[in-house]
């Protein structure tokens, strides 16, 4: 289910990252080498608005603040050792929040993960991290196509 502020910024159904200029990315990895990575590649790349995070703690205080429609989130930033301060998940919080405006959540892991286990962690997708950078901006592309296209 695609969430009604990200098709309202996306407008219509041109070719390339024009119409998707408005929306935001927050970034949420702990591995300092991919989130710059990522970040640096996401704002060459795309129109995207990216905003980049090493721990879930500064996460959760961006997005009281501000709404972001996409996350990247590495996986094992949902391990134990990773929650936030006060022992609560990260996806909880984000999931509880019960704006109709929630963002869409994109899952990088190095695990293979059902359909079944993506919607029971509570996230829209899944990508490798084993990912090739250079294919990561065409995948997410295809990603935002086929959620419009829903």
């Amino acid at each position: 289910m695609i969430r009604l502020k990200v098709i309202q910024k996306m407008g219509g159904l041109t070719m390339g990252w024009e119409k998707y200029r408005e929306i935001s990315l927050a970034i949420v990895d702990n591995d300092s080498f991919t989130r710059e990575l990522l970040t640096t590649i996401f704002k060459q790349k795309t129109l995207l608005n990216v905003y980049s995070f090493s721990n879930i703690d500064d996460a959760l205080d961006f997005l009281k603040k501000s709404k972001v429609e996409l996350i990247l989130l590495d996986f094992s930033m949902l391990e134990p050792s990773m929650l936030s301060d006060d022992g609560q998940d990260f996806l909880e919080i984000i999931k509880s929040d019960k704006d109709e405006d929630e963002p869409l959540i994109i899952l990088m892991t190095q695990e293979r993960l059902t359909k079944k286990r993506i919607k029971e962690l509570g996230v829209d997708y899944s990508i490798s991290k084993l990912f090739d950078f250079g294919n990561i901006i065409s995948e997410m592309y295809a990603y935002l196509e086929e959620k419009v296209n829903q």
